[in-house]
């Protein structure tokens, strides 16, 4: 069986390691989440409870966001 050695930062180690079951190898973890696939995200619609107002404004700070993102990657590319 061939092994691979890959290097992550300290805080991603920690955050996988905590995502790990007691008892599960990294090997045996990262299997599990890649089999995983896509995680659906339908199984939370509707778990949020907003007052109202906090969708429309979260919707409309999602809509700047990329719109900056937009804006950086048009000046990356002229550079």
């Amino acid at each position: 069986m061939a092994f691979k050695t890959i290097t992550v930062k300290e805080k991603v180690y920690e955050k996988l390691k905590r995502g790990k079951r007691q008892g599960e190898s990294f090997s045996d973890f990262f299997d599990r989440i890649a089999q995983s696939g896509k995680m659906n995200l339908l199984k939370y619609a509707g778990i949020w409870e907003l007052a109202e107002g906090q969708a429309k404004s979260m919707k409309e700070e999602i809509r700047k966001n990329r719109q900056r993102k937009d804006e950086r990657a048009l000046r990356d590319d002229n550079t």
